[in-house]
This record gives structure tokens, sequence and C-alpha cells, in this order.
């Protein structure tokens, strides 16, 4: 720890400082914030009771920033944050992470420091930093308020939640106007530049009383008492305080625009800036923040073998009898090929819910067993349901194809191409219903992101209000029900399916002539003329080997 706070000298030590810095500006505060909202007293008594009745010299100091932390932000929250508070915010850690606490350290061990045995304190690993100069024009610098402002914004909920990364479009990326450089900088010239307050260099280890002496009894006192202060002043906050909740980022390394990347990429080069180690690119900086631990060479290599060996046989169109499944060993040097199970069958059965002994004493003989009249789905007691498959059996790998669609084909038409399709087998289509998507809802304490799943109906043959569909274009219908409304506030983007060749993306919902609902396998649009042979169907083809 000592290493990483004070005295890095790789440009990992950096990364991984950065990356305990999210947690230390973004999440931490914002969990801290949200439990004071929730319950003022008991978290201020709990603040007491751990550190200052304990008298706690290890946690005084870190505590009383954290608290000190936590005031601004309730009082930025109580206000009403904007997007320049959340630039004045992030120029003043700017100054304070590469700034003042170089500042602070040089202080303590000036550059002719000595140990307690008189030796040189800067050398070896130990290099004497050098604080930064905020400048305009370097990419580092701009970055790091760039993305610290935009994490503030989403901390503050200034900003709407990120879309998902797989709808990320990099000519207009999120939050695209608060990236721009000229923005930022018009920003940042109307603020004052932060003035450098002493402060303590923490998690020294033994090397604490190897700088300036000091009165260290003295100095706790005073940081208790800081303590003290800030407590009653958060105390006297409570009763003022905003309903707001804080937002706590949950970092994510796989998405380029979420600004989480740019912001530990930033904060390493600077931070290596001031102990003159060299830069890292993002690549870097994402893998050892991430934690993505590269795949062992030789290991790759083999399992790219295996599967090229099998795909061989998938191009000659071999009999799927022939295909393997494989393990190996590299430290026994041992390779094993079998056949593979076949996939889970799925058939009619019937699914049953054991009844609650005591609401149904009955329902349970003298041995504890459930009793017939219990398990028949024809008494239609609620406990037992015959759940039926198309086909019977049908596993994970079986689809059902509807042919002849067409972009501009009715939902009806639709409909239509479905019952055709389906009744030979005596079924027919009562359902339609859009895609799964994300949608915002309350937040609280179970869903403190306040988001949850829905599905709307595209056409319900029980629901008179969808009847009016009928008529409609799929693909106009699809786009309008899937498109964010005030009724309806989605975070995804509208369906389209004007681009698609096939797509399975409809629940749709069949029944027999008994009104009984069917499973069926997923079941897929197909919009483009093309023949499709399952592979266990396909005729082997001869092919002449390269070797005689």
């Amino acid at each position: 720890m000592c290493t990483l706070r004070n005295f890095p000298h790789l440009i990992d030590h950096c990364i991984e400082w950065s990356r305990a810095s999210f947690e230390d500006t973004f999440v931490c505060p914002a969990q801290s914030a949200n439990k004071f909202l929730a319950d003022a007293a008991s978290f201020i008594q709990k603040q007491r009771n751990e550190v200052i009745h304990k008298r706690d010299a290890q946690k005084v100091y870190k505590t009383s920033q954290e608290i000190l932390a936590l005031k601004c932000f309730l009082e930025i929250q109580a206000k009403g944050p904007t997007i320049d508070d959340c630039v004045t915010m992030a120029y003043q850690l700017f100054h304070e992470l590469f700034i003042f606490k170089i500042q602070d350290l040089v202080k303590l061990f000036p550059v002719d420091a000595k140990t307690q045995d008189g030796e040189p304190f800067w050398q070896g690993h130990k290099k004497f930093p050098q604080a930064v100069e905020y400048a305009p024009d370097n990419p580092h610098h701009v970055g790091f308020v760039v993305a610290t402002a935009n994490l503030y914004a989403s901390m503050f909920k200034i900003h709407p939640p990120k879309p998902p990364s797989e709808q990320n479009d990099p000519e207009h990326r999120w939050m695209a106007e608060y990236r721009d450089v000229m923005w930022l900088n018009r920003t940042i010239a109307g603020l004052e530049k932060p003035k450098y307050q002493p402060g303590t260099v923490d998690d020294l280890g033994d090397l604490a009383h190897g700088g300036a002496e000091r009165d260290a009894q003295a100095e706790m006192d005073g940081h208790f008492n800081k303590l003290e202060e800030l407590l009653l002043e958060l105390a006297m906050l409570a009763e003022t305080r905003s309903s707001d909740r804080f937002e706590p980022l949950d970092f994510e390394k796989d998405d380029d625009d979420n600004f989480h990347i740019d912001f530990i990429t930033c904060c390493s080069n600077l931070r290596a800036y001031n102990y003159h180690i060299p830069a890292a690119d993002r690549h870097k900086c994402k893998m050892i923040a991430g934690r993505i631990i590269p795949a062992i060479a030789a290991t790759t290599a083999a399992v790219t073998g295996l599967v090229l060996l099998e795909m061989y046989k998938v191009l000659q169109q071999k009999p799927v009898e022939q295909l393997r499944n494989g393990n190996f060993s590299l430290g026994s040097n041992s390779y094993m090929m079998f056949e593979a199970e076949p996939p889970k069958s799925h058939t009619e059965h019937v699914a049953l819910v054991a009844p609650d002994p005591a609401e149904h004493p009955d329902a349970y003989d003298e041995k504890g067993n459930i009793v017939e009249m219990y398990k028949d789905p024809d008494m239609m007691l609620g406990f037992a349901e015959r759940v039926k498959y198309f086909p019977d059996p049908q596993t994970k790998y079986d689809k059902i194809w509807i042919d002849g669609c067409k972009y501009d084909m009715t939902v009806q038409e639709l409909v239509t191409a479905i019952n055709n399709t389906f009744q030979e087998h005596g079924l027919t289509c009562h359902m339609l219903s859009c895609p799964q998507q994300t949608i915002e809802c309350e937040r609280t304490d179970g869903n403190p992101k306040g988001l949850t799943a829905s599905r709307r109906q595209l056409w319900n043959k029980q629901l008179p209000g969808t009847q009016d569909r009928l008529g409609k274009s799929l693909a106009l219908t699809l786009s309008e029900l899937t498109t964010r409304s005030e009724g309806y506030l989605t975070v995804d983007e509208p369906i389209d399916i004007t681009d698609r060749k096939l797509w399975d993306g409809l629940d749709i919902g069949m029944r027999d002539a008994d009104g009984v609902d069917v499973v069926t396998p997923v079941i897929v649009l197909n919009f483009v003329k093309f023949e499709f042979v399952p592979y266990p169907k396909r005729k082997p083809k001869h092919i002449d080997p390269w070797l005689p």
C-alpha cells in the first residue's frame, strides 16, 4: 500500500492506484451519501462510535476527508447540481491528486531527506516526484477533467442512464457535447485556480517517523477535533438535505463511451508523470485495471487446433456422429476425444407445484407424498399443469422457420404465415410480443438503478385494444411500440427489422385445437430466399485427401 500510495516505480502501480481512486471518488462517496440520506442520525453516530470514541488514529484522517467530501456532495445536491459544478469538482480533484498530494510528500521528504540510518531517502525504487501544472493543450490533463466531470455528472444523475455498450455509435457518442475540449477550456477559464492547503501524507507505514519531527499526539487530537466539527456540520445539514439519491458507479471496462477507462488512462499517466514513469496506452490501462488475464498461448493454440479439426468435418459435411468433444491436459500431454452427450430433450410432462401442507393438509398421505388428486392436471386445482411441446420431443437446437416474410408485410400477414406453417400440426398463433427491453422505474433500496425489464404486446387475440394493429405494417408497429415515450420509458433503441435477413426477436404464443398453450422452439422469421437444411439431414460431400 505504501508503494501504491506514495512511491510507485512501475506503470502497474499507477494503474492500480487509479483504479482505487475510481472507487474512492465515484463509488464510496455515493454509497455513504445514500446511507446518510436514508438515516442521518445513525450514520453520524456510527462514525463517532467507530472512530472518535475508539480513538482510532488509523482511520481519523481518512474519515475526515470522506466526511468533508460527503458534506460537499450534499451541499451541491441540495442546491441542484449542474455540469459546471462537475467541471469545478473535476478541476479541483486534478490539483488535489497531481499537485497538492505531491507537494505534501515533498514537504515531508525533501530532495535531500535522509533515512534514520543517514542514507539518502530518495534512492533505489523511490523516485523524487514532480507536480504537474494544468495545461489546456495536454490531452491527459484535458482528458482527466472531461472524464471526471462526466463521471461526477453520472453520479449526481445529471446525465441520463447510459444505454448498453452494444448501442454505442462512434459518430454519435454518448454525451458528445461534454467531450468537447473547447467547451471544457471555456468553462475552466472562468474558474479560480485552487489554492494549496497543506495536508497529511497517509499510508507511510514504517516511514511515518522518517520525515520532519512533529508533535504526533497534538496532530492526532487536531484530527479528532476536526472530525467532530465536520459531524456537527453534517448533523445541521441533515435538516435541509435533499431526498434525491446518488448513483454509485459500477466500473465497466468494456464500454468505451462511459468515461471509465478514459478516467483510468488519464489518471494513470498523470500519476506516471509525477514519478518519471513511462506512460501506458489505453489498452494496457484497460487490461490491468479490468484485471484481464491473458490466455496462455499454448492452451489457446491447442484449443484452436481441436476446434478446427471439428470444423474440417463440418466443411466436409461428415455425419454428425463423427463430430467429437475433446479435452486435454498440457501437464501430462494427454488428449481425449469422445462423442458428445445428446442435448437435453423436452417432452410433454406434468409440471407440479408442491401445495403448502398448512393450507392443504389433505394433499399429503401418511408418508408425506402428494396424493394423486393433487397431481392430476384435469382436477384443475392449480398445482399440476400439463406442459405440451411441438415438436415432441425438442431440444435447444430445434428451429421453426417462417418463410416468405417481407419488410412491408402487415401484422395480419405475419399471423397468417405463422398459422400456415403450423396448420398441419393443428396449432394456431394467439399472441405476438415485442422483444424484451429495459425500462426506467422507481428507484428503491432493492433496485437502486431504477431499471427493470418489460415486453409490450404487439397483438393478442384476447386483447381488443391490439386488434387494430393487424392491418398495420409489422416493421412500423414494432418501431413505434419499442420507441421511448412518456408512458414507456425504455432506455433501449427502437427495434428495426428492415435490415434483418433472419430475425427471432418476437415472442410467439401457440395453442392447439383445445386452447392449450404449446411450447415451440425458437421461431425465426426468414426475410430472404434460401432453403435451410439442418445439419443431420445434409448429404455428405466427397472430398479427396490431399495426401497420397
